[in-house]
């Protein structure tokens, strides 16, 4: 496989990061903790991380799924990435290690640490524990959520290792798995783990958020209120807070907690609903402060997506509607969007490029200093 280097282009407050010619329709993408890198996968069969440190990107070129690529994540330490797709596996890289003697912009990596085969169904999400790093969550097409313990990092073999060797690297194996959470009766479009690792969140296109126990796999909480599938939810970096997305339009905030307070374990009351920004919401995602919410979405007749920047701080509807920033007329559907570490970008993808929005200058100026975020979490239990 043939690959480029990609090259970053700015053009006022967004930068583009060229597709490389041979990496067809970018799908999904997530940068690493402090955003030196990107990772990609699409409908090529590989997967490729970036380096985002220099305007001629560096491309690390995974190879090893059958098929696309729909969920790719960092490990929050950056040392692994794991991606999964429509061959029904989940593949845990070393993200740092790569092959000798390739040409500058492109290197070979190495096979994978682990590949997972327990999955009968496409594997549309993954998210690694914060907090155990040894821990990744995979949700698939099925309504199946399972929990893996990815062991320790392994030490790389050389290039030239013989086939026989490499090929216990890359063993199919399920004896990691350590659990099944079960109780969706529609495909997991969308699973994060809370901050603190003890919570895990997820979406399905039975139309319901659920708020499982990270480490029994009990089911905590059903949040009900979408009219259609859900299509993206993101837990909140600063506590308690989850937000859904569905192709009904609507965007909801819900507190993951406070119904479990009260002996509750099924809840449709939002903390906060907007109906009206689109027809279909495709895509959610708080800021790493949790002041602000990104989301992707379009309307009917309409070929462009817009994003908008919710401020969530108040969580009152009236005060996100005034203070929210817009880019819109976006080419071509958009189909994953995430904040970039700083918090003062989010990226998006459409006709095979990834493009980062610098939308900070556009908020307007604080009414008062803006204080800096509470460093303590906020106890989920």
């Amino acid at each position: 496989m043939e690959v480029t280097a990609a090259k970053a282009q700015e053009d006022g407050n967004l930068v583009y990061l060229t597709d490389p010619s041979s990496f067809d329709k970018i799908r999904v993408f997530e940068f690493n903790f402090d955003g030196s890198q990107l990772v990609l996968g699409g409908l090529s069969h590989s997967v490729m991380i970036a380096d985002m440190l220099s305007l001629e990107y560096d491309i690390l070129v995974l190879d090893g799924h059958a098929t696309f690529i729909d969920a790719v994540t960092f490990r929050s330490d950056g040392k692994q990435v794991a991606s999964a797709g429509r061959d029904n596996k989940v593949k845990i890289w070393d993200a740092k290690t790569r092959a000798l003697g390739i040409e500058p912009g492109m290197s070979k990596g190495l096979p994978a640490l682990h590949t997972f085969t327990e999955h009968d169904r496409d594997v549309l999400s993954l998210s690694y524990n914060p907090a155990q790093l040894n821990r990744l969550a995979s949700g698939d097409d099925g309504g199946t959520i399972y929990i893996w313990d990815v062991g320790e990092d392994m030490l790389p073999l050389p290039p030239d290792v013989p086939d026989a060797i490499a090929a216990e690297v890359n063993n199919e194996v399920n004896n990691n798995l350590l659990m099944s959470l079960v109780g969706h009766t529609g495909s997991i479009s969308s699973i994060q783990y809370s901050i603190d690792g003890s919570k895990i969140a997820s979406g399905s296109n039975d139309k319901s958020v659920r708020i499982w126990d990270a480490n029994t796999g009990k089911e905590l909480l059903k949040m009900t209120g979408h009219e259609d599938f859900i299509n993206s939810i993101s837990f909140s970096p600063i506590g308690r807070r989850v937000a859904s997305c569905s192709r009904d339009g609507s965007i909801r905030i819900w507190d993951s907690l406070s119904p479990l307070t009260n002996g509750n374990s099924e809840t449709d009351t939002a903390l906060a609903v907007i109906n009206d920004a689109y027809d279909t919401c495709f895509k959610v995602a708080f800021s790493p402060d949790g002041l602000f919410l990104a989301s992707e979405g379009r309307s009917n007749g309409e070929y462009y997506d817009t994003i908008h920047i919710w401020n969530v701080e108040e969580l009152s509807v009236d005060a996100m509607r005034t203070d929210v920033v817009s880019l819109t007329d976006i080419d071509g559907e958009a189909k994953d969007l995430v904040f970039h570490p700083n918090g003062q970008a989010v990226a998006f993808n459409a006709d095979s490029n990834v493009r980062m929005w610098n939308f900070e200058s556009f908020l307007p100026p604080p009414v008062a200093p803006v204080k800096a975020p509470v460093a303590e979490v906020v106890p989920m239990s």
